[in-house]
């Protein structure tokens, strides 16, 4: 099996800037796919790194979430390489993963050479930092190259340190992290608000990111689509907007599918919420004046 020209075909395809073979078959479950899956048959992965990093100008809406939603980007450029391979390799079986997928990717992209994994369970490209989106084709081609042992991680504690509910500490398991928190539905604790508050997100969390050594210094070279339309902030209008005005606004948003009640809650909360000296939250309507 001619590997690198199968790669060439991959990248030139699909615009992924790096690329790599994973030798098997690594799933989210650990388990050998049943034959009722898609995966049934399978044998290797084609894993490409996918850039979206513009730069870590300050905001309230994590870096990842801050252009139009990846999978609408990455799905079909997956879809095109995948038809390109199939035209190159007759009768071959290419299937697109991105995200949504019984494929464990940050695993296959470990094993395919391409990077190794954080003590924050991130993937982490040695040229672009964990500032990547990955995106897979499994195949029934079978390949010999060996698997990759991971390495590269510092283990230098940062990210455990710097992360704001030390859910990396290895304490209480039960604890959410932040961007979890942010998009977790319904009423929130005390605490996960005041906590919204503090660190000033409505949508995600990217302080263990930003705490890696591995990130500093990273190249900056995102897809073309990640550069465009990117926001930092939500629009304070949206406190009172329409649900037309909404459904306009979240369009082609990674954060669309929660819905517009977490989002309108938190725009709520971190952008229309003052915090007593108690840490007692109260509605900007019901303060008579700000404390000096």
């Amino acid at each position: 099996m001619d590997s690198s020209r199968l790669l060439d075909i991959f990248r030139t395809a699909s615009g992924a800037r790096e690329a790599g073979l994973c030798p098997q078959l690594p799933t989210q479950s650990g388990k050998a796919p049943k034959p009722s899956s898609p995966l049934h048959g399978m044998k290797s992965v084609i894993v490409g790194i996918f850039p979206y990093f513009c730069g870590a100008e300050e905001g309230e809406i994590c870096l990842y979430a801050r252009g139009r939603d990846y999978h609408s980007i990455i799905a079909p450029r997956l879809a095109a390489a995948a038809e390109s391979l199939s035209a190159a390799f007759p009768g071959a079986r290419f299937l697109p993963g991105c995200d949504a997928s019984p494929l464990n990717e940050v695993r296959a992209a470990g094993y395919a050479g391409l990077g190794f994994f954080g003590d924050n369970g991130l993937f982490i490209s040695r040229r672009y930092g964990s500032f990547v989106f990955l995106g897979t084709l499994a195949t029934d081609l079978e390949f010999t190259a060996p698997t990759c042992e991971p390495e590269g991680c510092y283990h230098c504690g940062a990210c455990r340190r710097a992360c704001p509910t030390g859910v990396l500490s290895g304490g209480d398991k039960r604890a959410e992290c932040l961007s979890a928190i942010t998009q977790k539905k319904g009423e929130l604790t005390a605490a996960e608000a005041a906590l919204m508050r503090a660190c000033h997100t409505v949508w995600g969390c990217d302080v263990c990111q930003l705490a890696c050594p591995h990130n500093r210094g990273v190249e900056i070279d995102p897809l073309p689509e990640f550069r465009e339309d990117r926001i930092t902030h939500l629009p304070r209008s949206l406190r009172n907007a329409s649900d037309a005005e909404w459904d306009a606004f979240l369009d082609g948003r990674a954060f669309a599918w929660r819905g517009r009640e977490v989002l309108q809650r938190n725009l709520e909360l971190v952008c229309f919420t003052k915090a007593t000296e108690n840490g007692i939250l109260i509605r900007e309507s019901e303060i008579k004046g700000d404390r000096k």
